[in-house]
């Protein structure tokens, strides 16, 4: 049999695109599985851009600033699962010891793609 694909198609809206920053809001025109990922086998790396689930329920940008993996003495992996160091918002602030199951990764290549910020005429771009 073929191999099976997504019916689900990406949408990306016109406008201004950036690339985000600690503490932003994923887009509202974002989807999990399309363009973001919740899988507790999820591995990151030193300085990618992940999802974190915040306490106010939205789901926000953020940066793997430290990869704890657990090392025995002769610096090989013990089997317990990594923790990570995620940047969390713009002014530095960070949470320590998260484990992949508390992190999104992304399917989307935002450092190249950017993001599309949505106007408001109250808000201006956000």
């Amino acid at each position: 049999p073929p191999p099976q694909t997504s019916t689900v198609k990406r949408v990306v809206p016109d406008g201004q695109r950036v690339v985000p920053q600690a503490g932003m809001g994923f887009p509202a025109y974002w989807q999990e599985n399309v363009d973001y990922f919740f899988n507790s086998q999820n591995t990151f790396t030193q300085g990618e851009i992940i999802g974190i689930l915040r306490s106010d329920g939205n789901i926000k940008f953020g940066y793997i600033i430290g990869v704890n993996a657990k090392l025995d003495v002769n610096g090989n992996p013990t089997g317990q699962p990594t923790t990570y160091d995620v940047q969390v918002e713009k002014n530095g602030a960070y949470y320590q010891g998260k484990y992949a199951d508390s992190l999104y990764k992304l399917a989307v290549d935002v450092m190249t793609e950017g993001i599309v910020l949505k106007q408001d005429s109250e808000r201006g771009w956000f």
